[in-house]
C-alpha cells in the first residue's frame, strides 16, 4: 500500500486521547460487541474538551481565528510554484475533510 500519513497525524492517533476511539475500532474490527459498547460508553463519558470533535474544533479556531487574505497575498511572491502547488494540494484534502465533516454534524451522508 502506498498510505502516506503525516507524522503528527500518526503521534495524534496513537495518543491517550485517542484510547477510547482506537479501542472503539479494535473492537469492532474484532467484531467484539460488547468491548465497541465499553469504549463508546467511555467516548460517552467525556469532557467535551477531552473529545476528538474538540481538538478538530480547536484546531480550526486556532489555525483560522487570524486569517487575513491579503497577509496571504504577501507571502504569495515569495513561494515557489512546487510550495504553492503544495500548499493548494493540502488545503483542497482540508476542505474535503471540513465538508465531511460539516455533513456529519449535520448528521448527512
Amino acid at each position: 500500500m502506498d498510505l502516506k500519513a503525516d507524522a503528527l497525524a500518526v503521534d495524534l492517533a496513537g495518543s491517550a486521547a485517542m484510547r477510547p476511539y482506537m479501542n472503539y475500532y479494535e473492537a469492532v474490527v474484532r467484531n467484539d460487541d460488547q468491548a465497541a459498547e465499553e469504549a463508546a460508553q467511555q467516548i460517552k463519558h467525556l469532557p467535551l474538551e477531552q473529545r476528538y470533535i474538540w481538538r478538530i474544533m480547536s484546531a480550526l479556531k486556532w489555525g483560522l481565528s487570524d486569517f487575513d487574505s491579503k497577509t496571504v497575498k504577501l507571502d504569495l511572491p515569495y513561494l515557489s510554484d512546487e510550495e504553492r502547488h503544495e500548499m493548494v494540494q493540502n488545503l483542497e484534502v482540508c476542505l474535503t475533510q471540513l465538508y465531511t465533516m460539516l455533513n456529519a454534524l449535520n448528521c448527512r451522508d
